[in-house]
């Protein structure tokens, strides 16, 4: 993460630098704007899972197209330099769940589903205006989602984390914008470790048992990847 914020800081530099060699397009694009977006995601979980006497490493992903709202003000700097403030606020979820094998509860008991969802980042956006119609752009943003976890373990309701992103914007005189972004959000680890709760059949051959022993506990790296389009106003 060191390593794209040296990024964003030699774009910032390289805007002072340059900005004679481009248009005088800054004012166009600045202002507040607000818009709609509609972005395609992918929620990858780089995970450990550990019982007492065993442990397993694996990547799980998931994919999801949802939609969100956008809305910001970005400022002139300079003849062709902006910075941009703003928020996106995505609303839907990117769900997985992990079923136990091997017992008769498999798709009960011993089942733990997770979900991250509603993802809101705020954000700001160095950007270059290489035309007045056209603009580029990197995104450094801090990010929070809802988690929502299902199953006999314990249960973190939020994660936190940062947002690496770049894109275009195309600005139209009737005031309409569009963009096009990928980005990747990276969250702080979460952990979940098993509660132990007491079943009549879940154990081994459906006889007395466990549903997630209290021996087990599962660590999670989630990673979120997307590529979004905005439609929006700029007033």
């Amino acid at each position: 993460m060191k390593t794209l914020k040296n990024m964003i800081l030699a774009l910032v530099a390289m805007a002072f630098m340059t900005s004679p060699s481009y248009s005088d397009g800054a004012d166009e694009h600045a202002g507040i704007y607000a818009g709609v977006m509609t972005s395609f995601n992918g929620l990858e979980l780089d995970g450990k899972y550990q019982q007492a006497t065993d442990n397993t490493t694996g990547v799980a992903g998931k994919y999801a197209q949802i939609g969100g709202l956008e809305a910001g003000w970005a400022f002139a700097m300079g003849d062709s330099f902006l910075l941009d403030f703003g928020v996106t606020m995505i609303n839907g979820e990117a769900k997985m769940s992990s079923l136990s094998s091997g017992t008769a509860h498999a798709n009960s008991d011993k089942a733990v589903s997770l979900s991250v969802s509603d993802l809101t980042t705020f954000y700001i956006a160095p950007t270059i205006a290489v035309t007045e119609a056209s603009a580029l752009y990197v995104k450094y943003g801090w990010a929070d989602a809802d988690m929502e976890v299902v199953g006999d373990v314990t249960k973190p309701s939020s994660i936190d984390g940062t947002t690496i992103a770049f894109g275009s914007q195309t600005q139209f005189a009737s005031g309409i914008y569009m963009k096009t972004e990928a980005g990747v959000s990276r969250f702080d680890d979460i952990k979940m470790t098993g509660l132990g709760t007491a079943c009549t059949s879940c154990g081994q051959d459906g006889v007395a048992g466990v549903k997630v022993p209290t021996t087990t506990s599962i660590t999670a790296d989630p990673t979120v990847a997307y590529g979004s389009i905005s439609l929006g106003y700029k007033f």
